[in-house]
C-alpha cells in the first residue's frame, strides 16, 4: 500500500516540483546581490585567481543565476538554464581553493 502511495507519479512530480523551486530560489538569492552592485567584488576575485573577463564574467554569472533561477522556478527553458549553470560552475574547478587550509584549521591535531 505504501509503495503505491510513495512511488506514484503524483508524488514523484510533487517532489520534483519542490526540488525545482528550492534550487531556483537558491540560485536567485545567490545571484541577486551580484546583479545589484556586488559584481565588482566578484570581478576582483576572478581576476586575482586568473579567470579572464573580470566584470563581464561576473555580470554574466549574476544574470545566469538570477534569470536562470527564475526560469527553473517557472519551469521554462530549464535545459538552457541548466546549461548556463553547469558552464558557470564548471569554471570554478580551475580556481584554486583554500579548503585544505580551512579543514586543517577545523580538525583537531593528534
Amino acid at each position: 500500500m505504501f509503495k503505491t502511495i510513495l512511488y506514484s507519479d503524483k508524488t514523484i512530480n510533487i517532489g520534483l516540483l519542490i526540488l525545482r523551486i528550492g534550487i531556483g530560489i537558491a540560485f536567485i538569492l545567490h545571484g541577486y546581490p551580484k546583479l545589484m552592485g556586488g559584481a565588482e567584488n566578484l570581478a576582483i576575485n576572478l581576476t586575482k585567481h586568473g579567470i579572464p573577463g573580470g566584470v563581464i564574467s561576473a555580470y554574466l554569472a549574476a544574470i545566469a543565476e538570477v534569470f536562470g533561477g527564475i526560469a527553473i522556478v517557472l519551469g521554462l527553458f530549464t535545459r538552457p538554464a541548466s546549461f548556463f549553470f553547469i558552464f558557470h560552475h564548471d569554471r570554478r574547478r580551475y580556481i584554486p581553493h583554500d579548503t585544505g587550509a580551512r579543514i586543517q584549521a577545523i580538525l583537531p591535531r593528534p
